[in-house]
């Protein structure tokens, strides 16, 4: 439980990350 709950985490980082990305680089 503990790694499937890291993975999202991870994953929802990595989608936080990509979209500050987009919105600061057009």
């Amino acid at each position: 439980r503990l790694r499937k709950k890291l993975s999202g985490a991870n994953f929802e980082i990595r989608t936080l990350r990509g979209l500050g990305y987009q919105v600061v680089l057009p």
